[in-house]
């Protein structure tokens, strides 16, 4: 019952909707998220995004139910929207390289004034318990040392510190046999490069969404997550949405380090190393594949003129960075602006007189020249900058309110970056 009141409630809404053509993207309406119902306003679509729809989460499925402006249904489809994956959990370390100071030793018990050769020694030892399985024999500077095989490491406060050994006989060149009783072991701050475990892996489950739903952005600065669009990609009927593609991937973090181990968190698990434009038919309309992974949840939508253009932001070589591509309507094709510097803008919503920071990444050693166009065509700033600036600042007092897009270019490309608002 609660769900169909729900919808009735919701048909209201959107005729209400619809008889208004100034509703805004700012009126997209969630309705009962305890529901997993969401709501998307005719207004907002038009040619732009999509027809009025219901989107009704049922367990691991979003179920699509478009309708017209009389809240008839149309059409609709469902998608898998969450799978759940096993994967694993566990911990390793990278010793310390310890320095071993002082070495205190005395007769070993019972054998003070004796001598022994190394078959005695083993006869000794063998008496008290400890056979050739328990210990190996090295050679050192005319000594033999009986070095404890039972344990490989090192061992303090829980924590492992190099491959030391414990050393708990010697054999001298003189043929005594002794006993190390105390030796310690100091950090020297270095850390062995391999790494090593510590402790048990453990499984756990994580739940991956498999429908990535962009943020719609207006020339307003208004936004909205918008889950299916008719008209965004490609000129065709279809509906399309966006699938992260997950394959298997291990996480490696570093948390914390002592002075005798640095600590390692290791996750095999699954990352979005890809995503999909899909269509409700079936089709793939376009693929991107990343290096590394992209993050979920970052993809942006947004219109200059007459362009459209989609921002993600991903991760490669241990840095963020945002990626703009360019829709081609005609094909559904996804092409990337061409980068002669990584760039980033921030803030890219302001009011008016609060300048915006362009941050260049890394220069190819050319002059560049930094321009702001905004959504009419016209160039309203245009700056030159010297080889090697980091960063440049764009005083926004000048700028009639709308949206402008940042390009920076070193005159063969350019970068065409997203966009600025200003309000």
């Amino acid at each position: 019952m609660e769900s169909k009141i729900s919808l009735i409630t919701m048909a209201a809404m959107i005729g209400t909707m619809a008889s208004s053509a100034q509703t805004s993207a700012e009126q997209v309406t969630a309705f009962n998220s305890a529901t997993g119902v969401s709501i998307m306003p005719a207004a907002l679509s038009s040619d732009h995004i999509a027809m009025p729809y219901i989107a009704q989460q049922n367990d691991n499925e979003t179920e699509f139910s478009f309708y017209d402006k009389n809240f008839r249904r149309t059409s609709g489809f469902s998608v898998t929207s969450v799978v759940n994956k096993s994967i694993t959990e566990k911990r390793e370390i990278r010793p310390a390289i310890l320095e071993q100071r002082g070495d205190y030793s005395r007769p070993f018990p019972g054998t003070e004034g004796m001598t022994f050769s190394l078959e005695g020694a083993k006869e000794v030892l063998l008496s008290l318990g400890y056979d050739e399985s328990t210990y190996e024999i090295r050679k050192q500077d005319g000594n033999y040392l009986f070095v404890d095989a039972t344990n490989d490491y090192f061992f303090i406060y829980d924590i492992f510190g190099k491959r030391y050994p414990t050393r708990y006989a010697c054999l001298t060149s003189e043929g005594e046999l002794r006993v190390t009783y105390e030796t310690s072991y100091y950090p020297t701050g270095n850390f062995e490069t391999e790494r090593i475990p510590y402790g048990e892996p453990y499984g756990s489950t994580v739940r991956l969404s498999m429908l990535d739903t962009p943020v719609y952005v207006t020339d307003t600065g208004s936004e909205t997550r918008v889950a299916v669009t008719t008209a965004f990609f490609n000129a065709d009927d279809a509906v399309e949405y966006i699938v992260p593609v997950y394959t298997p991937y291990t996480v490696v973090e570093e948390n914390g380090q002592s002075d005798y181990a640095m600590f390692y968190d290791i996750k095999d698990t699954y990352m979005p190393t890809s995503l999909c434009v899909k269509s409700d038919n079936g089709a793939t309309v376009a693929t991107i594949n990343f290096a590394e992974y992209y993050y979920p949840g970052s993809i942006r939508l947004f219109e200059i003129g007459d362009i459209k253009y989609m921002s993600i932001n991903y991760r490669e070589s241990d840095s963020d960075m945002t990626a703009v591509y360019r829709i081609d309507k005609s094909t559904g094709s996804l092409q990337m602006a061409c980068q002669p510097a990584k760039i980033s803008v921030s803030p890219s919503v302001v009011d008016r007189s609060i300048p915006v920071t362009v941050t260049l990444g890394e220069s190819n050693g050319k002059p560049m020249t930094l321009a702001v166009t905004g959504t009419d065509g016209v160039c309203h700033l245009r700056r030159q900058l010297a080889p090697g600036v980091s960063s440049a600042e764009i005083a926004t007092g000048s700028l009639p309110s709308g949206m402008y897009v940042v390009t920076v270019s070193d005159g063969v490309t350019t970068t065409e970056h997203s966009k600025i608002i200003v309000r």
